[in-house]
């Protein structure tokens, strides 16, 4: 009996990371890293490719939940100065798009992979006393403005690498939390 106890009981009091939830949020699509979300918005060419090309390339607002559908008054808001500047400063593809107003079609491109690892102490992080938790991937964002099914503009933005760690201490562990939920029991 105490050949099979006393292993057991080595493999709980130690580490037990495995047992540590992770997840991952993003759209499993056609994108599995920002290099190759990149190199497709780079085949769109301003005056060249067409709205039927966009939705070939996976760009398609009524199929893919990465396409956001914006309006001219977003492009305002976003690319044009709230100071007063010179229209032919401006680029072609945005001054087309607003004097087109209502003809102007713009997407917005939101690709995300995120992962969240918790990592440490598996007793620690399941007492609440410390969890630390590490988010690794990448996010590609991108704009393009069509005008009469044509593009005549588009943006990139983005992190090729995301990682941050967020380090959450409670040195009450399991009670942190229950001071202000007695607090708002007798105040009701």
């Amino acid at each position: 009996m105490t050949k099979v106890v006393i292993p057991f009981l080595l493999a709980v009091l130690t580490g037990c990371s495995a047992l540590l939830p992770k997840s991952d949020s993003g759209v499993r699509d056609r994108w599995d890293s920002f290099e190759s979300a990149r190199a497709t918005f780079d085949q769109i060419v301003p005056y060249q490719t067409n709205s039927k090309e966009m939705v070939q390339m996976g760009y398609d607002p009524f199929a893919n939940s990465i396409v956001t559908i914006l309006t001219y008054a977003d492009v305002i808001r976003r690319l044009i100065p709230p100071t007063t500047i010179d229209a032919m400063k401006l680029n072609r593809g945005i001054v087309e798009c607003v004097s087109a107003q209502e003809q102007c079609q713009v997407y917005e491109i939101d690709l995300k992979q995120l992962h969240r690892k918790r990592t440490g102490n598996f007793w620690l992080d399941f007492l609440n006393f410390r969890r630390r938790t590490e988010v690794s991937g990448w996010r590609f964002n991108a704009l393009v403005l069509l005008n009469n099914d044509l593009v005549i503009y588009k943006l990139w933005s983005g992190q090729p690498v995301i990682f941050e760690v967020e380090d959450a201490v409670n040195p009450l562990g399991p009670l942190q939390g229950s001071g202000e939920s007695v607090f708002r029991s007798l105040i009701r």
